[in-house]
């Protein structure tokens, strides 16, 4: 097998080409223990809070906050978005919505339903779902710096493992701020 960007030969277990370090699709990351990007993992997988459990306590106790301090904005802004949609119809209009017996409860009864299946989910695939974002990201890391600097991909993976506390305090702040006036 040669690689198609360079032209260099290759086995049929690499994962990534040792000139320009392109990726292949090869296998799995746990079948090649001893790669470079199973190393690299290291990086994310040792930063996970609750990592021996089923259930991700992060996420189970701060919720979107803890998505965005692990840098999954999508999971995260979907958090955000149904829990002051859930919240606001818990705040505000209980009583009618659940008087009119009509279109407002049908609604009522989706976001409630919805929004504790989405959570209830996330509490038990968060660890999974940033896992398979962790080996995006060293994926990413491994094609565009290539292999051959072990040292520099081990910099770059540790920096970018770390959280984004910012963000995270951010996110929180303006739900209080919502929640506090808004919604």
């Amino acid at each position: 097998m040669k690689c198609y960007k360079c032209g260099v030969t290759l086995s049929n277990t690499d994962k990534y080409c040792p000139r320009c370090g392109t990726l292949f699709d090869n296998g799995d990351v746990e079948k090649h223990a001893d790669t470079l990007e199973n190393q690299l993992l290291n990086f994310y997988t040792n930063k996970i809070l609750g990592a021996n459990y089923r259930i991700s306590l992060g996420y189970l106790f701060f919720n979107f906050g803890y998505a965005f301090y692990k840098k999954m904005y999508r999971v995260g802004i979907i958090s955000f978005f149904v829990l002051c949609l859930f919240y606001s119809m818990l705040n505000g209009g209980i009583e009618f919505i659940a008087n009119s017996m009509g279109f407002y409860f049908l609604l009522f009864l989706f976001v409630i339903i919805g929004g504790i299946v989405y959570n209830v989910y996330y509490i038990w695939h968060f660890n999974d779902l940033y896992m398979k974002n962790a080996k995006y990201r060293v994926q990413k890391i491994i094609s565009k710096y290539g292999c051959n600097d072990k040292k520099l991909l081990e910099k770059i993976c540790k920096k970018d493992s770390q959280g984004n506390l910012v963000i995270a305090i951010v996110s929180i702040v303006i739900f209080i701020f919502l929640a506090k006036y808004s919604l």
